[in-house]
Parts: C-alpha cells; sequence; structure tokens
C-alpha cells in the first residue's frame, strides 16, 4: 500500500505549506479576508438578498462550500430564522451556515494505541482513498467540526502527513493530516462524574425546541436544537417516521463518530453522505440519537430524520456529561445510561424535573 510516513518527513511537515493538495481551493476562495466571521455554505446553496428578508430581492446565490465573510449580525423581529448576516452586497440568513476557522495542525509522529478521535479544523478537506491499482482517488470531503477515527500516519499522495482513517463500516481513507486536530484525553474528560446516574437525566422539548440537562432537578444546561420533521404523506407500515420519539429513554450506545445517510463511497460532495458525524449519544431503537451537526445552523427548528441535532460543541458537552462514561480510546461503549424524556410540549411537571 501507501508508504509509511518517516521521521524525516514528520519533521519536515513542521513547514507544511497551506497550498496542500486538498487546501487549494479553499485559499483562493478566501484570499485576503478576515477570517474573525468566515461562514462556510453547509447547505446545497444559500441566496444573498439585498435586505434581510426572503422577501428581499436576490443579489446573488452561493454555493455548498463556498465561504463568505460576514461583517455583523442582523436580528429581525419576524420570520423563518430572525438572525441574518451582513455580507458583501447584502444579507443572508444563519440556517444554512456554518461559522469555520482555518486552524492548520502540526501533524503527529505517529497514532497511539487502537486510535483516536480527530476533529477537521478547516472549512473542508477532500479525502482520498488509496485503491488496489495503486492509486489516489477521491471519496468525502470532510466538513469542519466533523470528526474521525485516526489509527495511523501514512504519506499521501502529495508527499505530505495524511491520517489514515478507519470510519464506522471499517473503511479505510485518508485526509491531510495538517486539516485535522487530534482530541486528546483531557478535552474529553467526564463532566459531574461524582452525580449519580439517576440523579441526571435530560427532557428535549420539541414545542420549544429546547434540551436542557438536569442534576438532581436542577437545570445545568440548555440549548436549542432541532428534532426530527413532520412526514410529508402518510408513512407505509414498514417506514420509520422522520419525527423524534417521544417517551422516556435512557441512553444506551455512544461514539465520538459515525458514518451516516448513504454509505456509498462517492466523488466529491453529496448531501445523502453524512461522514464523521460527531459526539453521537444514541438513546432509541432505531437509531436515533442526541449528535453534533455540521450541515445547518437552523437550530430552535425542526430538520431532522429523526434525531436531535445541535451544535457541535453542544453535542460534546452531552457526550463528556451522560452515563454510560466512554474511553478516549474506545470506539463505542454500550450500557444503560442517562434517562431522557422527550416531550411533545414543556410539562411543568416533568418527570426529568424530579
Amino acid at each position: 500500500m501507501n508508504k509509511k510516513y518517516s521521521r524525516r518527513n514528520f519533521l519536515k511537515a513542521g513547514t507544511l505549506s497551506v497550498f496542500g493538495i486538498a487546501f487549494r481551493p479553499l485559499v483562493k476562495m478566501v484570499d485576503g479576508v478576515d477570517s474573525g466571521m468566515l461562514f462556510r455554505v453547509a447547505g446545497r446553496r444559500v441566496t444573498v438578498f439585498d435586505q434581510p428578508s426572503f422577501h428581499g430581492e436576490v443579489v446573488y446565490r452561493l454555493a455548498q462550500d463556498e465561504i463568505l465573510n460576514a461583517y455583523y449580525k442582523v436580528y429581525t423581529e419576524t420570520g423563518y430564522n430572525p438572525l441574518w448576516y451582513r455580507v458583501w452586497g447584502g444579507y443572508v440568513n444563519c440556517a444554512y451556515l456554518q461559522r469555520v476557522q482555518y486552524r492548520l495542525n502540526t501533524p503527529l509522529a505517529y497514532v497511539p494505541g487502537v486510535g483516536m478521535p480527530a476533529e477537521v479544523s478547516v472549512p473542508f478537506s477532500q479525502s482520498m482513498q488509496f485503491t488496489k491499482s495503486k492509486d489516489w482517488v477521491p471519496v468525502y470531503r470532510l466538513r469542519y467540526e466533523s470528526v474521525h477515527w485516526i489509527i495511523d500516519v501514512d504519506e499521501g499522495p502529495d508527499g505530505e502527513a495524511w491520517y489514515r482513517i478507519q470510519d464506522s463500516f471499517d473503511r479505510i481513507y485518508h485526509a491531510s493530516a495538517s486539516h485535522l486536530r487530534p482530541v486528546f484525553v483531557d478535552e474529553l474528560n467526564p463532566i459531574s462524574p461524582d452525580v449519580p446516574r439517576s440523579k441526571k437525566s435530560i427532557e428535549v422539548d420539541i414545542g420549544t425546541q429546547i434540551l436542557t440537562a438536569y442534576e438532581y432537578g436542577q437545570s445545568v444546561y440548555s440549548v436549542h436544537i432541532a428534532t426530527g420533521i413532520q412526514p410529508r404523506e402518510e408513512l407505509e407500515s414498514d417506514e420509520i417516521t422522520t419525527e423524534t420519539p417521544t417517551g422516556n429513554f435512557h441512553i444506551t450506545v455512544k461514539t465520538p463518530c459515525r458514518h451516516m445517510g448513504d454509505r456509498a463511497l462517492p466523488e466529491g460532495a453529496d448531501d445523502t453522505c453524512l461522514p464523521g458525524v460527531p459526539w453521537v449519544s444514541f438513546f432509541h431503537e432505531t437509531g436515533v440519537s442526541f449528535h453534533g451537526t455540521y450541515w445547518h445552523s437552523n437550530f430552535g427548528h425542526r430538520m431532522s430524520h429523526g434525531c436531535v441535532n445541535m451544535r457541535c460543541e453542544d453535542a460534546k458537552w452531552i457526550y463528556r456529561w451522560t452515563d454510560p462514561v466512554i474511553g478516549h480510546d474506545q470506539r463505542q461503549v454500550s450500557d444503560w445510561g442517562t434517562r431522557v424524556f422527550i416531550l411533545n410540549q414543556r410539562d411543568k411537571s416533568s418527570t426529568a424535573k424530579r
């Protein structure tokens, strides 16, 4: 297969050029732009209007993964989502934008043990797969804040250090090591480990689209989330609803990253493939979970196919706070964990608070 990354090449990588094979399109798009308020188009496209309203005149449109710089926030009194950004030429709604940064990383000399999670720290990075014909072919685009399980360091198609990634289906591909930030033990230490399992609970209010975490019946964390959309038509008997199930559950499986959507290995971007969905905590037998979301920012509105979408940093907090506890070197853990209450509307006598 491809060559192991040598000690000599590792030292050379300390001065790694930003013009690596997977980085060139990004540099071109944001040349000379202040990185203070950078956004990636997370959906298939977004529209820039001449005013902060969907009823405004269209100025131009941006396609998925294009990068734009925002000058300041604008809040409107009405509308689908009240948060807009002032950008060059007009205004764009926040729903399908992801705030990003460019943070290059010094590659690890080696990946310890059975592997570790690593987070994408640039707007996107093109992953590649080494084929039987000894050729490199492009597979997934790995988006900002997605998390991937790295197991080794190899020489990539540009002669630099690339991490070998093993996904949740045990498939192998590679991504530039400068684009992935290894997540170390201290960053994943459990939160409130001394609180008994029976004294922690989570309430999801579908009516308000708010998740609240409780310790001893007192709120300790509350965030806006995005639950499942209502089906557009009546389901067949063997179909699974896109609505988030209501009732009382427990977190049963946790994993730092999971490939969701289409299992195929497509070339380029594809909305049906979601590699590296981060900080996943499953609580329902159909695979419904809490997880980080990098393909929209429309929290406070129903958006998912059943899961509870949230910002990646919020999903990471839930991942660290809930039981079962998962070790840094574990790809998955299963146990009867923290209680989860999914409500149709806020109930002041909620079981989660008792």
